[in-house]
């Protein structure tokens, strides 16, 4: 029931943000917006998501020591990306443990694990990102605090995990199946180089990913670059949410909007940019999976070919 219940809630924020964008705008008008793009335009915005999709596969390489089977690494987390816009309450989530396990045989805790790291790295640098924002309206004070707790947050990282551990110890008690949760968080890294190189391609990922959306909002939308780039922190802290509606509906243009509210901009035209971003971001995460999985085809070709050649040699 609980399932059932959560699904129906994700279609329900499906219809109701269908229904509310064409009653405010028009499905029409926010489609026929795109037509402002230039190909150059196109094909700049695709080099900075395939930059941002390089840098989280590289992140991933990184902190699971994966250097073998670099396309198909790329895959997996594509795809992963993929499906979590798609699906709905965070269930897309599951594809990253799932695909680690059939692809480069992880065990499904360590891959985890990992990826709870991910989303809380990635919480943090959109934390620091708001912060920054926020020092042209708001105390400088309050913004060195939010940065000072993001740092103190990941300099303590080895003791929270040994926190995190001793809780999962007493849970073992009850429940045998976690043991394989608490020695994945036991080698999870935390210090020293591979976490700190994972903290630097997060914020890297971010700034491309950042660029990218601004740079389209500012040619489809009359937004001043300071609403921009806060409406987008909100809109993609609403991804790092539990709550998400079927391909993100609804729960990416209310963050969206909340994170701009505050503005004198008209609630039409921030829903209007907010519905054109969310586009984008489905068309790009639909392309770069099929730009993965080519490269991924070309690269098991060449290989069985080499395989061959080598074969005929011998």
């Amino acid at each position: 029931m609980k399932k059932v219940f959560s699904l129906g809630i994700s279609v329900i924020l499906l219809i109701c943000t269908l229904v509310a964008v064409e009653f405010a705008i028009g499905w029409h008008q926010v489609i026929k917006q795109f037509g402002v793009m230039t190909l150059q335009d196109f094909l700049y915005l695709m080099c900075l998501m395939l930059f941002t999709a390089s840098v989280r596969t590289a992140r991933v390489m990184v902190s699971l020591r994966i250097y073998r089977n670099i396309p198909a690494l790329f895959h997996v987390c594509n795809t992963h990306n993929l499906f979590n816009n798609l699906l709905p309450m965070r269930t897309g989530e599951l594809a990253f443990p799932i695909l680690m396990h059939r692809h480069f045989r992880e065990s499904i805790a360590r891959s985890a694990v990992h990826l709870l790291q991910y989303r809380l790295l990635d919480l943090l640098a959109l934390m620091c990102t708001a912060a920054i924002i926020l020092a042209n309206n708001y105390s400088y004070t309050l913004v060195a605090l939010i940065i000072l707790i993001a740092l103190t947050l990941l300099i303590t990282a080895p003791l929270i995990r040994q926190f995190a551990i001793y809780m999962l110890s007493i849970l073992e008690r009850r429940f045998n199946n976690i043991s394989k949760i608490t020695h994945a968080f036991r080698q999870l890294p935390l210090q020293g180089r591979v976490f700190w190189c994972g903290v630097l391609l997060t914020f890297l990922q971010w700034a491309g990913k950042l660029a990218a959306f601004m740079y389209l909002v500012e040619i489809l939308s009359p937004l001043p670059p300071d609403i921009i780039i806060l409406a987008i922190v909100g809109a993609d802290l609403s991804s790092v949410l539990p709550i998400h509606g079927i391909a993100g509906s609804g729960t990416f243009e209310a963050g969206f909007l909340l994170a701009s509210y505050h503005s004198e901009v008209e609630t039409a035209t921030l829903l209007e940019a907010g519905v054109q971003l969310h586009i984008f971001l489905l068309v790009s995460a639909i392309a770069m999976t099929c730009l993965s999985k080519a490269i991924m085809f070309i690269h098991a070709l060449v290989a069985r070919r080499q395989k061959h050649h080598n074969a005929l040699n011998l």
